[in-house]
């Protein structure tokens, strides 16, 4: 079926990698694309063809056009069935669970005109409906699973019924074989006589099972605050524990396709499960609201979004732009800046790092301190760091000339609690949150460092930004926000000039780029990033903003680009080469919030809170283009860019050859799916050296059998990577 290839045909692919620029283009990976807002509590989803059947919460049934999925339009309302929660379609006909312990049944064959046909009183709460055949699965809370014939879809009859151990809340099956999740468990049901299902097997889970996907025998459980968790149901009766992956906020619904599960958790995420004992967080993307279900099709992902209505997510390929390197610090990353090949990060040392690779940061040196940082600048040769502790806060002037050995200068003491710093012209500004002020101090003589004035400003002082000879201070955490503007003409004696209301709860990030200024502006659930015309500082004006969910933090700009931190640790790009109409481009994630980014010209940084460092890759104008060094040589492939999949020749017939390198050694699966996203080959899974290796599949499936013409996904998938790559078949 098929067989490795010599190492040679990549030879030069590990050297393209090592010059190759670390960017991405962030509109190629997972992105939302659309969304609609339904009037009611987005709930659940179900999807046939163009059209989508949404349990609206209180509002009932919405039917949805999905003909343009930037553009979702909802068509048609029937709120008869009441306070809706769960779907499923199945032949020209919608099933909804609602709250009231009822399935009702729509005719659908008219979407834009739903007609209510049946209603079936259930024992217990519907916490989800999944058609099998003829049959609906319905577990019903304290009720257990109930099988429901629909048949005749006008007179739905419960045919059977098993109670399980706990609450009854997410149901899959493969073949006769049904899991539950069951609140405090799993439980395995034996659906071979559908009138007499049995419970064979259960198994504890860490938290609250909420939901369940099966892979074969492995069953896949979101398991709230446990994140994921995944069972080995070969042996039924003994559900065996294979792994457990955290996962960010909650996790709710889950849905698998092909090696990856999407999950409702703190947004959509999707995990890499082709290994399943290896499960890993590959995409993440930020929702509109709260997700309660996820529902991916094709290219495209859906999300149920609560009040937010429902997401349209592009899911093709379901990944995020990967992270370049991280490295850990000691305590909370709370710190950071650049200068040159070095980062600075302030957690509970001010750690020192060389990023010229940017895919393995090197420490330098450390410099240990008591308390924690609050904030940080440096201007190349000193670093000012600030501190809070049992001893109060206090600013640090490191010397860092000596990267391997940095040493303090001095120290400052200063009331409050410093979350703003700005380097001026021999003098370090701070903003204080507490108490609302702006201190000057004197680093003229970096060893005999002092503060030689102080200014009262609005409360809390956020950030700190400088605009020429004018100095921009963010202010407000709970309301009133405001960009105050001193005049620092005379850097050791700033004088108010002007401010510029906003409204805000306050401003988190402020950067200014020419003569641009960029803020973050805190609006609780949601925040606004706001382009502000800053040509003269006393006339401050925003020219456009751009609205962005969850709460922002800090703001970066390089050139057209902005990048912009949230609480929960995703990172958004954004097009500001229009100042009055800045553009969403793409997103990643981090393993925790990030509250502080800086910039280099290798990447972007990260102080990811508890994580440490993490280095992202700039916004790239394009993708890198495959370069095709002679198309009609049937024997070279074509050179690969950085990271690729390699597919060659492509259309096939009948075989093609998977090629790829390695930047170390490990565990990896090739393997090929088909548009259903059902595993059809497997070419290789195991270890493998570091460097350039080849495969060839020859179009046949797992049992040897010839494969039709059409469209195959090939996945490489390993630690931290995922590579894909779509071939087409042409018999």
């Amino acid at each position: 079926m098929f067989r490795r290839l010599a190492p040679t045909l990549l030879v030069g692919l590990l050297a393209a990698s090592v010059t190759a620029q670390p960017c991405v283009d962030y509109r190629d990976f997972l992105r939302i694309v659309g969304n609609t807002l339904t009037g009611g509590s987005a709930r659940d989803l179900a999807v046939d063809g163009s059209f989508g059947y949404l349990a609206n919460g209180n509002e009932g049934l919405a039917v949805l056009d999905l003909a343009d999925p930037a553009r979702p339009v909802v068509i048609a309302g029937e709120g008869s069935a009441g306070t809706c929660l769960w779907v499923a379609y199945h032949a020209q006909h919608v099933y909804l669970a609602n709250i009231d312990s009822e399935l009702h049944v729509l005719d659908v064959s008219d979407p834009s005109r739903p007609v209510p046909v049946a209603m079936l009183p259930l024992p217990g709460d519907g916490q989800a409906v999944v058609v099998r055949g003829q049959q609906l699965l319905v577990p019903a809370g304290q009720a257990g699973l109930l099988v429901i014939d629909v048949g005749n879809p006008a007179q739905p009859v419960i045919v059977g019924a098993v109670d399980t151990p706990g609450t009854a809340r997410g149901v899959a099956f493969s073949g006769d074989l049904a899991a539950v999740a069951d609140d405090a468990g799993l439980a395995v049901i034996d659906l071979g006589i559908p009138q007499q299902p049995r419970l064979v097997g259960w198994v504890e889970t860490l938290d609250h099972a909420y939901d369940v996907a099966l892979d074969g025998p492995i069953a896949l459980v979101t398991s709230w605050n446990a994140g994921l968790e995944v069972f080995d149901l070969t042996a039924p009766a003994a559900p065996a524990a294979v792994s457990q992956l955290p996962l960010p906020g909650t996790a709710r619904n889950i849905k698998l396709v092909g090696g990856e599960a999407f999950i409702a958790c703190s947004g959509l995420c999707v995990v890499d499960v082709a290994l399943p004992d290896r499960p890993r967080l590959v995409g993440r993307a930020s929702t509109t609201a709260a997700p309660i279900t996820v529902l991916p099709t094709g290219a495209l992902t859906y999300v149920a979004a609560a009040g937010g209505g429902v997401d349209v997510f592009d899911s093709d390929p379901p990944l995020s732009p990967p992270s370049l390197g991280r490295a850990a610090v000691a305590g909370v990353a709370f710190g950071l800046d650049t200068a040159g090949d070095l980062t600075f990060v302030g957690g509970e040392d001010l750690d020192i790092f060389d990023h010229s690779d940017p895919a393995a940061p090197v420490l330098l040196g450390s410099f240990p301190f008591t308390g924690s940082t609050s904030r940080l600048r440096t201007d190349g040769r000193y670093v000012y760091l600030t501190t809070a502790g049992a001893g109060g806060a206090r600013l640090l002037v490191i010397d860092a000339a000596d990267p391997a050995a940095p040493s303090l200068a001095t120290f400052v003491p200063v009331e409050g609690f410093v979350s703003g710093v700005c380097v001026g012209d021999g003098v370090v500004y701070l903003g204080d949150f507490f108490y609302g002020g702006l201190y000057t101090v004197d680093v003229g003589d970096p060893t005999r460092a002092r503060v030689v004035d102080t200014d009262v400003t609005r409360p809390y002082a956020l950030q700190l930004a400088r605009a020429g000879s004018h100095l921009l201070v963010g202010t407000g955490a709970f309301g009133d926000g405001a960009i105050q503007v001193f005049d620092i003409a005379t850097p050791q004696d700033p004088s108010l000039v002007a401010e510029l209301p906003v409204d805000a709860r306050g401003i988190n990030g402020l950067r200014v780029q020419g003569a641009l200024a960029y803020a973050t502006l805190h609006q609780g659930g949601e925040g606004l990033l706001a382009v502000i015309d800053a040509s003269d500082p006393t006339a401050l004006a925003i020219l456009g903003t751009l609205r962005l969910p969850d709460e922002l933090h800090d703001v970066v700009v390089d050139g057209d680009v902005a990048y912009v931190t949230t609480f929960l640790g995703f990172v958004h790009v954004v097009d500001v080469s229009d100042p009055t109409a800045p553009r969403w481009l793409g997103q990643t994630f981090l393993p925790d919030s990030a509250f502080v980014l800086a910039l280099s010209d290798r990447a972007v940084h990260a102080a990811a809170t508890d994580a440490g460092l993490v280095l992202l890759p700039l916004h790239c104008a394009a993708s890198v283009a495959v370069e095709d060094d002679d198309p009609a040589d049937g024997d070279t492939p074509p050179r690969p860019p950085l990271d690729a999949l390699l597919a060659y020749p492509n259309p096939f017939n009948p075989r093609v050859t998977l090629a790829f390198a390695l930047p170390r050694s490990g565990a990896v699966a090739l393997d090929v799916f088909d548009v259903a996203g059902r595993r059809v080959a497997s070419p290789w899974r195991g270890e493998l050296a570091a460097g350039p290796h080849a495969f060839t599949w020859d179009g046949r499936d797992l049992a040897g059998r010839a494969l039709p013409s059409g469209r195959y996904l090939a996945r490489l998938s390993g630690e931290q990577m995922v590579r894909t790559a779509t071939v087409t078949l042409v018999r």
